[in-house]
């Protein structure tokens, strides 16, 4: 609590002592939830001293998609964790899922919150981290040119190959796209 609310209190007459003993743990729990959802939101990087907690959940650690949050329309129905690219359609800029290959188109982001077509989602551009199933550590990840939005350990053989991904955790990739 900072000093000028100290001060506030004191010149109620109260017993000072009994009103901080009171107020301290109210305020350091309020604290402790306010700086964790900081942290966890990517807005402020925790204290060094918190790391080696954290490196228990690898997702804990990197979470900088909460800084690249995109909203737009969806051009088609896409689910979350799909990779996306933008378009306009007439003056409406729109995401479609991304696909590798000889009809390729490059990835700007992925999915966070998906939608039917016309309906509001919201991509992640550029990089973060995120969940997919049977992802394995330090595999590099391309774009599938087999299945649109996903990702593929293998690089297409022509058309737009784009490498998109680093496994850092079991099921877990952090995305690059550049």
């Amino acid at each position: 609590m900072s000093n000028f609310s100290f001060n506030i209190l004191r010149s109620y007459n109260g017993p000072e002592k009994d009103i901080s003993e009171a107020v301290d743990p109210l305020y350091s729990g309020m604290r402790m939830v306010y700086n964790n959802f900081l942290y966890s939101c990517g807005v402020i990087t925790p204290p060094l001293s918190d790391f080696p907690s954290r490196l228990a959940d690898p997702a804990g650690m990197c979470q900088p998609q909460n800084l690249n949050r995109f909203f737009c329309v969806a051009g088609e129905d896409i689910t979350a964790g799909k990779l996306a690219y933008l378009y306009l359609d007439g003056s409406t800029l729109k995401a479609k899922m991304a696909i590798g290959g000889a009809s390729g188109k490059r990835a700007v982001g992925y999915v966070n919150y998906g939608g039917s077509t016309g309906e509001t989602l919201e991509l992640i551009l550029g990089f973060g981290v995120l969940p997919v199933t049977g992802a394995v550590p330090e595999t590099l990840y391309y774009l599938s040119d087999a299945s649109a939005g996903s990702l593929s350990p293998t690089a297409p053989g022509s058309g737009v190959i784009q490498q998109l991904a680093t496994g850092i955790a079991t099921d877990l990739v952090y995305i690059h796209c550049l």
